[in-house]
């Protein structure tokens, strides 16, 4: 009997597990039913969606490209990291084909830059090794029809903002890929097409905004070698080409980027051809450097936000590489801007300004400066909470804002009162370098003013009004609270 009750007892045990099972698949098998599918699948119905956004018809792209970023922002926390790799570089990058847009790979981190001065700026190296193991999109198809232009102007900016917003979205499990979406921006807005790079500054931009927060150290470097490197593309490096400077019947260097003992530069100019008064197309493009010099200006907006809205993140390999960015800009724009040989065979030659004058670039050197200077100063206020911040910016504060005194002194003494686009644009410069004297410790005044004062002094003479202004405010503030015997009070502007 008793062996019975334990038989009949084990039977039901045995029946409720059974049971339990049966309940459990039931179950499974309901929630499968709103769980993905394959991921093959998946990638088939988002290849289609990709596919339908490079449609001729307008309203057929944008619901395509609705559909397609709103399922992977609603479901994208069910793809692991290899299923977003081939959704970059099978979905996502493909749409930009079209455009010329297809991402590169990122350049490898050079070590953190010195403080010695800089040499002469090196030519960038397009071909090297990918760091990541992905499969790299096909290359791009020209940017010649009308479909292209037509989709660059409708819906690539909308769907370039939709993967960054995307990679922002799922920044914490995708992060990996940010070597491929910087990649996009870089390939966009260095593409020489003028819309498609404002698209890539932008996109920039929203990328900084959204996901700059949550960058480590690491990803800080992969962004600002990404910078480096995008500011070097958009400069007009053409315009310095020894092909250039020969057919035009000049050394092959400018006399300010030789070096001692250089042969090419101490060469005898090339023979002039009979017909000296063109440029040969293959050589410069004037819309092309047109195209490269305002982008560079943005590009440049663009990275001092950036040191601006994230100055606290980095460190200080991070500071110098943005500095080195910078002084990159300044030493090619000097050096093109000085060499007024050029500049003249530029213009017999039919390569002239915007205004039908000789080209110049000096307003983008004096915007270089000025966000240079300010990048210092900034770095003077000792805020880093991760390096001595104003030790590393002292002695270039002074060197830097010595030059730029002595470069507006000693153009306003030669204009003899006479004012230029130019020196408004240095002036303000100049007015901004005064007014960061207000926020100096008192230390920091100490070790300074004797380098300071003097062309203070000058600028009373010389400086603009704004200047002058700035002079009196920083005065009243520092200067006049150290003196022995009171001053009273003058409200009357200065207005000569």
């Amino acid at each position: 009997a008793s062996e019975a009750k334990e038989k009949e007892k084990k039977e039901a045990q045995m029946d409720e597990k059974k049971k339990g099972q049966e309940d459990r698949g039931s179950t499974n098998s309901r929630n499968s039913a709103h769980i993905s599918p394959s991921f093959p699948t998946w990638l088939a119905l988002l290849t289609s969606c990709s596919r339908l956004m490079t449609d001729k018809r307008l309203p057929l792209q944008t619901r395509a490209m609705e559909i397609l970023f709103d399922t992977l922002s609603a479901h994208g926390d069910l793809f692991t990291l290899p299923n977003w790799e081939s959704i970059f570089t099978q979905v996502l990058f493909p749409v930009f084909n079209g455009v010329g847009a297809v991402p590169t790979p990122a350049p490898q981190a050079r070590p953190p830059p010195s403080n010695k001065p800089l040499p002469p700026i090196p030519t960038q190296s397009r071909g090297q090794t990918p760091k990541s193991h992905k499969p790299k999109p096909p290359p791009p198809r020209a940017v010649e029809s009308v479909s292209s232009q037509v989709w660059l102007k409708t819906t690539c900016l909308k769907a370039m903002t939709r993967v960054v917003q995307l990679f922002a979205k799922f920044q914490l499990k995708i992060n990996s890929l940010l070597p491929d979406v910087l990649a996009l921006i870089n390939s966009c807005t260095s593409s020489g097409n003028y819309e498609l790079a404002c698209i890539g500054i932008q996109c920039w931009r929203e990328l900084m905004s959204l996901a700059g927060d949550k960058f480590d150290d690491k990803d800080w470097t992969l962004v600002l070698e990404a910078l480096h490197s995008l500011c070097e593309q958009t400069l007009p490096h053409e315009l310095q080409a020894p092909r250039l400077r020969k057919s035009l019947g000049l050394p092959a260097k400018s006399p300010r980027a030789s070096k001692p003992g250089d042969k090419e530069a101490n060469q005898q100019p090339a023979a002039v051809t009979k017909d000296k008064d063109t440029i040969r197309t293959d050589l410069v493009v004037p819309h092309r450097v047109a195209v490269k010099c305002e982008i560079h200006r943005q590009m440049l907006e663009a990275s001092f936000s950036t040191f601006e809205m994230f100055y606290n993140k980095f460190t200080q390999a991070h500071v110098e590489s943005m500095l080195t960015t910078f002084k990159s800009t300044i030493v090619f724009l000097s050096v093109f801007n000085s060499d007024v040989a050029l500049r003249k065979k530029l213009f017999q030659a039919g390569f002239k300004g915007k205004d039908g004058r000789i080209f110049t670039m000096i307003d983008q050197e004096v915007q270089a400066y000025g966000f240079y200077m300010q990048m210092l100063q900034i770095m003077y206020k000792g805020s880093s909470p991760k390096f001595d911040d104003s030790k590393a910016a002292d002695a270039r504060l002074r060197e830097v804002g010595g030059q730029i005194f002595k470069r507006y002194t000693t153009n306003v003494i030669s204009l003899e009162g006479k004012t230029t686009r130019d020196l408004e644009s240095l002036g303000k410069v100049v007015c901004s370098l005064v007014e960061g004297f207000s926020d100096y410790s008192e230390h920091q005044l100490k070790v300074n003013m004797p380098t300071f004062f003097p062309w203070v002094l000058k600028l009373v003479e010389h400086g603009n009004l704004p200047i002058r202004r700035a002079i009196s405010t920083f005065i009243s503030k520092r200067i006049t609270p150290l003196l022995p015997f009171e001053v009273e009070a003058d409200d009357t502007q200065v207005d000569r």
